[in-house]
């Protein structure tokens, strides 16, 4: 009997593992937006970013994305995305390291961190609007399209 049940869990986990792994896929996008950073009397620039990612499963992802807010600072990305799908929205959390590098000075590492929801219009493609924090004194409000393969 101990026999046929672990069996019948380790088809189960099978089945839903393969399950899982069908929304898997990599995907490409561009975002622009808007920057603020604190302190400097509401001042804000454009941004303009780059990003690519795999989404491993309905729930978790991995991302990297580089983005310019003026022409003399910029930031890199390396984060993990944690969504909940529900219909064609994912409102999502991103979490992970920053290294941003303004011109003329050495770069800074630090944390972070982002909200923002996903809509995906078919299979492949998909928009999203985000408000991201990649340093504690600065601000990006953006909206992004992408591609999913």
């Amino acid at each position: 009997m101990l026999k046929k049940a672990a069996i019948a869990i380790a088809l189960i986990a099978a089945a839903s593992a393969a399950q899982a792994q069908s929304v898997s896929s990599f995907y490409a996008g561009a975002d622009i937006g808007t920057s603020r950073l604190f302190g400097t009397d509401g001042v804000r620039k454009t941004s303009k970013g780059v990003f690519a990612g795999y989404q491993f499963n309905d729930f978790v992802g991995a991302e990297i994305g580089y983005t310019r807010y003026a022409s003399d600072f910029s930031h890199t990305t390396v984060s993990a995305l944690f969504s909940v799908p529900v219909d064609q929205f994912r409102p999502y959390i991103r979490l992970g390291q920053s290294y941003q590098k303004l011109k003329g000075v050495s770069g800074e590492d630090g944390r972070m961190g982002a909200v923002g929801v996903n809509y995906q219009y078919n299979k492949q493609v998909g928009v999203r609007f985000e408000i991201a924090r990649p340093q504690s004194e600065f601000q990006n409000v953006n909206a992004a399209v992408h591609y999913s393969f």
